[in-house]
């Protein structure tokens, strides 16, 4: 019935369809790996657009932290110390002559007093403090968005 000849194209036969299988086999995998890589991909912007930082209104809240913190810095490098309140800086504020305007309600900021969060009275506002310890000073400068705190930054010197 088989002959030698018969019996090795059997064997190449069973060859050929087990590496045709493993390389399926890899495919899948491979194919898989993607998917898997996509959905984490869509995953992380689905995260970052549904997150603070995707929302415009806080976007330009953080814009106007920075123009803050550079009437900070700039306070600092006129007088060599920081200011005590925000008061202090807010000839260094004034855009076109008007004061910065938060983006919720289009009020202007102002320290809100405290760097617990409410939603009645910090939304679009800060919180500004002095820090002085031996003979550094600085500041921690608290920002509010829409649900809360914004970001936080701190500032100082050795004198």
């Amino acid at each position: 019935m088989y002959d030698k000849q018969d019996h090795r194209s059997q064997n190449h036969m069973r060859g050929s369809h087990h590496e045709l299988y493993e390389l399926e086999r890899e495919q899948r995998s491979a194919s898989l790996v993607i998917r898997y890589g996509l959905a984490s991909v869509a995953f992380v912007i689905l995260a970052v657009l549904i997150s603070g930082q995707a929302y415009p209104k806080d976007r330009a809240m953080r814009i106007q932290a920075n123009r803050i913190e550079r009437a900070i810095q700039q306070y600092y490098s006129e007088e060599m110390d920081y200011p005590e309140s925000l008061a202090d800086v807010s000839q260094y504020l004034l855009l076109d002559g008007q004061p910065l305007l938060e983006p919720y309600a289009s009020q202007p900021i102002s320290d809100c007093g405290t760097d617990a969060f409410s939603a009645e009275s910090c939304t679009g506002m800060v919180h500004y403090e002095r820090l002085e310890s031996g003979d550094s000073s600085g500041y921690c400068l608290t920002i509010f968005g829409r649900k809360g705190v914004l970001d936080t930054r701190w500032g100082g010197q050795t004198r």
